[in-house]
């Protein structure tokens, strides 16, 4: 069989100019041992060996402008992959992937067997299908715009890593609705299912971050109980320094095969907005005054409740604007001289149908003051 060559092409960006690598040619590859410690590697200073690229076949895909070479072969026909981590880009321009077959620079017998268009995550898996025994491979990593990136490169029967097609994971069912919070920390908790409670060996959590990357946040291995029976309720926690959405995704690593998703959770993470400070007067004051501390504009509807029954006695709908915000005040003067004497109040958002509760009493002035 003629030797195969699967060129995985990676447009990359990086930290810092540097001397010339040494595996910018095809002649000077560095060879990777599979299920080896992941090399580090740079594209910076790199140059493109033309004479060795099919620009009509791949020309649609990406653009050249800095690579590197590398060679690996197995000696068992196995399902590899290619590991990349630690992802460090000078312009955050993320990598591009292209799988071609054929001989070292015999670019007319060149077939293209993929093509994924941007990768962006600080650590990704890229699926290399089942691989034949005793054959050479290459693998070119390609700078994206002449930036340079730091990187970690791996061959290995083990993926690591957000997965290269991510589809599977977002029509997953896992929970993907909007979890809006104060507090900074934040706990993303998952249960294993049965099937995999006896394989799962460590669980990997990612954070959603600018520019769209995943990156690593905590590793958790599996643990088991005084018995030895496999724990199959985790939780991490993580906590955000700034206001903004952010998307986690766990991932859970068995002994073999690809990694399974745990869970997932949205969260909107908001500062909470002092309430206007409560006039200096001592008349009795019988309104409700609620400061709903949304960060995006919300419709809002707005039940009361009498806390014995739990009945609906009274309600409103309005509109929140961040940008102008106003406080939400419900007149109780009538509800007080029935003889109530506490109030639950429920604040739902229509949009996303979260809500927050709030309750009030009825003082020994008569004022309705926040419980």
């Amino acid at each position: 069989m003629r030797p195969t060559l699967i060129l995985v092409l990676c447009l990359l960006a990086a930290l810092a100019v540097r001397a010339q690598v040494s595996n910018d040619k095809v002649a000077n590859r560095i060879r990777l041992v599979p299920d080896g410690s992941p090399l580090r590697s740079t594209t910076a200073s790199s140059t493109v060996e033309w004479g060795c690229l099919n620009q009509a076949l791949t020309g649609k895909c990406l653009v050249y402008h800095n690579d590197q070479w590398y060679q690996f072969s197995v000696k068992e026909p196995q399902a590899y992959f290619l590991n990349i981590s630690r992802l460090a880009c000078r312009n955050s321009n993320g990598i591009q992937v292209i799988l071609i077959e054929g001989n070292p620079c015999e670019t007319k017998n060149y077939r293209v067997i993929d093509c994924i268009r941007q990768i962006k995550n600080e650590e990704v898996f890229v699926s290399l299908g089942k691989v034949t025994a005793d054959t050479p491979y290459l693998i070119e990593i390609d700078g994206f715009d002449g930036d340079h990136c730091d990187f970690d490169i791996q061959i290995a029967r083990k993926p690591f890593g957000m997965p290269m097609v991510q589809e599977e994971f977002r029509n997953s069912g896992a929970a993907t609705r909007p979890r809006t919070q104060y507090d900074s920390i934040v706990n993303v908790a998952w249960r294993v299912p049965l099937g995999l409670l006896d394989q799962i060996d460590h669980f990997r959590m990612y954070r959603l971050t600018h520019n769209d990357i995943f990156k690593l946040e905590r590793v958790l291995p599996a643990s088991r109980n005084a018995y030895g029976k496999p724990s199959d309720t985790y939780q991490l926690q993580d906590t955000l320094s700034s206001p903004g959405e952010y998307l986690y995704r766990v991932l859970g690593y068995p002994q073999e095969g690809n990694p399974a998703l745990m869970t997932q959770v949205l969260i909107e993470y908001g500062v909470r907005k002092k309430p206007p400070p409560a006039p200096q007067a001592l008349a009795v004051t019988q309104t409700i005054v609620i400061d709903p501390g949304f960060n995006v504009t919300v419709d809002y509807v707005v039940r009361v409740y009498e806390t014995e029954q739990l009945s609906v006695i009274h309600g409103l709908t309005g509109s929140y604007d961040p940008d102008s915000p106003s406080p939400i005040r419900m007149d109780m003067k009538e509800f007080v001289a029935k003889g109530y004497k506490s109030f639950m109040v429920v604040l739902i958002n229509r949009a996303t149908r979260e809500s927050k509760d709030y309750y009030f009493r009825v003082d020994e002035r008569g004022s309705v003051v926040l419980d």
